[in-house]
């Protein structure tokens, strides 16, 4: 099975935020993921923490939720 991921935002909050123009704008945005504490319904489901950086360094997560769901709602 392939699984395409996409970024999604709020009109509201790129208005206050600003849209992000690179993979480098990334870090400066709040980020929305799949928490660690359950297993990830699909693979690599939180591969926006590490996208375009060095290995072994992460973008830090404003939310961590335990369902597909919750992350469509947040």
């Amino acid at each position: 099975m392939r699984v395409h991921y996409h970024l999604f935002a709020s009109p509201n909050y790129l208005a206050q935020h600003g849209t992000p123009r690179s993979v480098d704008d990334l870090g400066s945005h709040a980020l929305v993921v799949y928490g660690d504490e359950m297993p990830m319904p699909v693979a690599n489901m939180n591969w926006v923490l590490t996208h375009g950086i060095p290995p072994g360094q992460q973008r830090r997560a404003a939310l961590r939720v335990n369902s597909v769901y919750a992350i469509y709602r947040a």
